[in-house]
């Protein structure tokens, strides 16, 4: 499931549908819930469904696929539902055409999403109705993000040359202005790889995962120079036989944007933010996916245990 945090409010969506649940107890009480059944992606069938995006205003996105019709997955436009933390629809529509179905970023003040075309590149979208606003070419392109002023989208493309990741400045009405970002020194992979990406609070930083061919990485630049302050690459722990089950891990900022941290397999790894020193790494027992959200009020990690809500507390080199 994928997951996300506002407050004592942790929303997690899946397949079947969208849940809330109240932190403010002892455990994590089941507040309310709605059935909306999507259809799976039939390359990777992600048991976590499609993507949900940040919390902004009391208001989240949730992007699914219908299972009714007799069309291809890809031939099938994106629905999304904007809905309160009450999951009361706030707004309902239809794409008009397939995004990625692993990209959703709500803007920080709540008006506009940002995903990416199937197959394509970056796209900004109004979050109420859907009508595009702002499209930028690319070469199956992911990772969405948005930097904290609203001004920039972080993401990267595969691009069968060797991959490349950047940031989209905004700039008047309809401009997208392409900035490249160097290739990790780490020799992390960028070719045939999906993205994610995280800016740290103040947005003077971008974190950028990925994943493919065994291995996984971590850049993260410095935007205003467009110059990479640090980057590692790892092996993937899955087994020889999943080594094409191909996903970026979830990235984050966390400490107040001093600590970054990336997926879970395992363990979820963590570095700091100004230099890339490793640092403690987290246990996520039981863990059913590598889908996590931070949650800094409590100094701990909320991951998928068997479809429910688990946590981990921060370790203390983190704080």
């Amino acid at each position: 499931m994928r997951l996300r945090l506002d407050g004592d409010r942790l929303v997690v969506s899946d397949r079947e549908g969208v849940k809330v649940y109240d932190l403010g107890g002892v455990a994590p009480a089941l507040m309310v819930q709605v059935g909306v059944p999507a259809l799976a992606n039939p390359f990777a069938e992600h048991r976590d469904g499609e993507q949900i995006s940040e919390v902004r205003g009391g208001v989240f996105a949730r992007m699914f696929t219908t299972p009714e019709g007799d069309e291809h997955w890809v031939k099938r436009p994106s629905h999304v539902t904007l809905f309160d933390l009450d999951l009361t629809p706030v707004a309902t529509y239809v794409m008009d055409r397939r995004l990625n179905d692993a990209c959703l970023a709500l803007s920080p003040d709540g008006a506009s999403l940002a995903s990416v075309a199937y197959g394509g590149g970056v796209v900004a979208f109004e979050a109420r109705t859907g009508r595009v606003l702002r499209e930028a070419p690319g070469d199956i392109a992911s990772g969405t993000s948005w930097s904290p002023d609203g001004r920039m989208i972080a993401a990267g493309d595969t691009d069968q040359g060797g991959g490349e990741l950047y940031v989209l400045e905004l700039s008047g009405e309809e401009a997208l202005v392409r900035h490249a970002l160097p290739a990790p020194t780490s020799r992390a992979p960028l070719y045939d790889s999906p993205y994610a990406s995280a800016w740290s609070p103040d947005g003077a930083l971008c974190a950028i995962s990925c994943g493919a061919w065994s291995k996984r990485g971590v850049t993260v630049y410095d935007v205003a120079e467009r110059v990479e302050r640090w980057a590692v690459c790892y092996d993937m722990e899955v087994d020889e036989e999943d080594t094409e089950n191909w996903e970026a891990l979830d990235v984050a900022f966390v400490a107040g944007g001093a600590v970054v941290i990336a997926g879970v397999e395992g363990d979820l790894k963590a570095w700091r933010a100004a230099d890339g020193a490793e640092l403690s790494a987290v246990s996520c027992e039981g863990a059913s996916s590598s889908r996590y959200v931070a949650d800094e009020a409590r100094r701990c990690i909320w991951y998928d245990c068997g479809g429910e809500p688990a946590r981990a507390d921060y370790p203390e080199d983190w704080c």
